[in-house]
């Protein structure tokens, strides 16, 4: 028994306004907040930030919140977080990280002020690698990127007193990663 699964332009083309729209909703399902797979799509806006040194009181404002580096914890107000300085540059870039990404519950080296848990405006992701976005780019180093959650927005404030570069929040339609042979 044969089955006939021809299907005529007329019907197909009756069908193609629901299947798109189906598409879409499956995808916002699947990529909430744009994001396929983990990873963020062309339209969001990134800043890129390598730290090189950071020192006690020293900050960094990411949209609203501001992560302020502390030898020792305190009670920030509103819409501060403080981070305590780890004995590397480098721990304390994946402190920062994990805390604006994930709003990270690790007492012993971050307090968070009334109302703050993660950061609403940026994913915080931190590398040792190599990162270009459009000409500019940051050497391998203590390098934290600074993905823009919503796609429609303005560039958000992305600022830091610690001893860094900082390429502001663009949208970048491509981004290169360079990975080296230790």
């Amino acid at each position: 028994m044969a089955i006939n699964s021809y299907i005529s332009m007329d019907e197909t083309n009756a069908l193609l306004p629901d299947i798109s729209n189906q598409s879409a909703h499956m995808y916002e399902y699947l990529y909430p907040n744009g994001f396929i797979g983990g990873v963020p799509r062309p339209e969001n806006r990134y800043g890129l930030m390598q730290i090189t040194a950071i020192a006690n009181n020293e900050n960094v404002v990411a949209g609203d919140i501001t992560y302020i580096f502390v030898t020792a914890l305190g009670s920030p107000s509103a819409n501060q977080v403080h981070i305590k300085i780890q004995p590397t540059v480098r721990e304390s870039c994946v402190i920062l990280a994990n805390t604006v990404l994930l709003g990270t519950v690790d007492t012993d080296n971050v307090a968070y002020g009334s109302g703050v848990t993660y950061n609403p405006t940026f994913l915080g992701l931190f590398t040792t690698q190599r990162i270009q976005s459009t000409k500019e780019g940051l050497t391998a180093g203590n390098n934290l990127i600074f993905v823009q959650r919503e796609i429609d927005s303005a560039a958000a404030t992305l600022t830091s007193t610690t001893t860094c570069t900082l390429i502001a929040p663009t949208r970048v339609f491509r981004h290169r990663y360079t990975f080296t042979k230790k």
